[in-house]
């Protein structure tokens, strides 16, 4: 490795990196003979001097570089500044190498050493931080974050630096202290954030912020979860709704305040599959009706409050279904349920919609009433994967277009009354517009499709980002959403839909693109209605029936 060497005589000259204190040394004795009986300039009063002792007018500093070895600074500075400038004249020689430095480190035993006999000379142990020399049984091995070794460090250097106690990792992230129980008595352990991976119990108490094994911890409502015992004694209420710990004026936790409705782009950390076997289908029911609608109120009020508290009361682990806020419902919200397999949502699914239903009855929530409420419902697309696959399930919807929006209840373009305004509004909901850009009706031939085909990020990307889309990708493109659904309560239409989004996404996996784009609806409706007939699954008998009550033939 070249290095580049300052002297003040010559300027800066490229020299070999020395590695150990025996380079060093060699290095040190060509200058010294280069300097002997030589006239040089001096580094500090820029005068030209005739050198009669090298060894006392060169000055060295040297510079720790890792594995790279030793950075130098040699400086030659005449008597008179030497006696003059205190840097200088406290520079000391090394007690092992002989060599005059700059900067020198002290041992116990009165002596002095150079940064090179410090790190590599044997007989002279030192911290590997600070290089101070110590004695061998207060130094501690420790290693990088890469599991390397570091080398020996002082007791000093790990209690100041970033080096974990418990794991001696230098760099491994900052530390923190937690209490745990260790031989029944408390007792405050300090740890780094990698040795945290180990010990997943550790949490915060909401209230003191301070760690704390989790079996330490009670539940409370507070701010958060749990909090410690001392913080516990300081608290003497009770939620009414969830029994949880509270210190505040009100009745209920901070949570429930806000009847548990999530933001409106909660995801959950990992969502809960019902069913054995796929494809699974996760509805979205959006609810409203309410007194006194605020569409960004953080605490909701009256019946909306006691309609979210009781939902929450069903499914508390958000195993079955969670809230969330949603500004299009007019001060509602939206009941989001976890993804079930078509057998489930026909068995426990069912079970559990009956129930969800009469309580939102129950307190005067309506959806098919409030006019801007929708039921949208997500589709996995673990068997529909291909680019072919997904652009014949997109246009599927479009192929239908009139009879399925008679089946959803609704047209494309819906007048309602705006309930907080009772203004009459115009409201899109399962718009073709953007699809019908890439899909045109009954314009097609075979280098369109295989032109859509090449094209299929893009009006992938396309109709994904448009959220009123008929059809549109759901989750981070992980489901198939169809929005084309009108708000019910009506438990049979609800599963009226599931079953057309079932037999709708079957159909398209038989159904050939070039065909379908080039048929007009009422062709594709004919061929939609023999593929139902012919399945002879309760889905199919749903939907049938479910469609002479809209006055279609299926």
């Amino acid at each position: 490795m070249i290095l580049s060497e300052y002297r003040s005589d010559m300027g800066w000259t490229s020299i070999e990196k020395p590695k150990s204190s025996a380079e060093f040394n060699e290095w040190y004795l060509v200058q010294i003979e280069e300097l002997r009986d030589d006239t040089v300039m001096c580094a500090q009063c820029h005068r030209p001097f005739f050198v009669s002792d090298p060894e006392t007018s060169l000055l060295v500093a040297l510079e720790d570089e890792g594995d790279e070895g030793f950075g130098i600074n040699a400086t030659v500075v005449c008597d008179a500044c030497i006696e003059e400038h205190k840097y200088y004249s406290e520079a000391k020689r090394c007690d092992l190498c002989g060599v005059k430095h700059t900067t020198t480190y002290p041992s116990p035993d009165g002596k002095v050493y150079c940064l090179s006999c410090v790190q590599t000379e044997d007989e002279v142990k030192s911290c590997t931080l600070c290089h101070k020399i110590v004695d061998d049984d207060s130094l501690t091995l420790c290693k990088k974050t890469d599991g390397t070794e570091l080398g020996l460090v002082c007791e000093e250097c790990i209690k100041r630096s970033n080096i974990c106690p418990a794991c001696l990792t230098y760099g491994a992230g900052l530390r923190y202290s937690y209490t745990a129980l260790v031989d029944g008595k408390a007792k405050k352990i300090e740890i780094c954030s990698s040795c945290s991976d180990d010990k997943p119990s550790i949490t915060r108490c909401s209230i003191c912020r301070e760690y704390f094994e989790r079996d330490l911890l009670e539940p409370i409502g507070v701010i958060g979860d749990v909090c410690c015992h001392h913080c516990r004694k300081a608290i003497k209420v009770k939620c009414s709704s969830c029994g949880v710990a509270i210190c505040s004026k009100h009745n209920l936790c901070a949570m429930c305040q806000t009847g548990h409705i999530r933001a409106w782009n909660y995801v959950p950390d990992a969502f809960t599959f019902h069913g054995n076997e796929g494809p699974y289908y996760g509805i979205e029911l959006e609810l409203t009706g309410f007194p006194n609608p605020n569409k960004r109120e953080d605490r909701p009020r009256g019946k909306k409050l006691l309609c979210a508290l009781e939902l929450y009361e069903m499914s508390r682990g958000e195993e079955d279904f969670y809230l969330m806020v949603d500004s299009t419902t007019n001060g509602g919200f939206e009941i989001a349920f976890q993804p079930r397999s078509l057998h489930s949502w026909m068995t426990e699914g069912l079970i559990m919609l009956n129930k969800v239903v009469a309580i939102a009855r129950k307190y005067s929530a309506v959806s098919y009433k409030g006019g801007s409420c929708g039921i949208h419902i997500h589709r996995s697309m673990t068997d529909i994967t291909t680019g072919l696959g997904l652009a014949t399930l997109f246009y599927s919807v479009q192929a239908l277009e009139p009879y399925a929006l008679i089946l959803a209840q609704r047209t494309s373009v819906s007048n309602y009354v705006d309930i907080a305004t009772n203004v009459l509004t115009v409201g899109e909901y399962g718009n073709f517009v953007r699809m019908k850009k890439f899909f045109p009706d009954n314009q097609v031939n075979n280098d369109a499709i295989r032109k859509l085909l090449r094209e299929s990020k893009k009006w992938q990307h396309d109709i994904g980002k448009d959220h009123h889309a008929a059809i549109t990708f759901g989750n981070g493109k992980k489901t198939i959403e169809l929005r084309i659904f009108r708000g019910t309560l009506n438990v049979t239409t609800i599963f009226a839909y599931l079953s057309f989004y079932h037999l709708l996404a079957e159909w398209s996996k038989e159904a050939n693109l070039t065909k379908l784009m080039k048929w007009q609806n009422a062709t594709s409706w004919l061929n939609f209605s023999e593929f139902v007939r012919n399945q002879q699954t309760e889905a199919s008998v749903i939907l049938q029936e479910y469609a002479k009550t809209k006055g279609v033939l299926l």
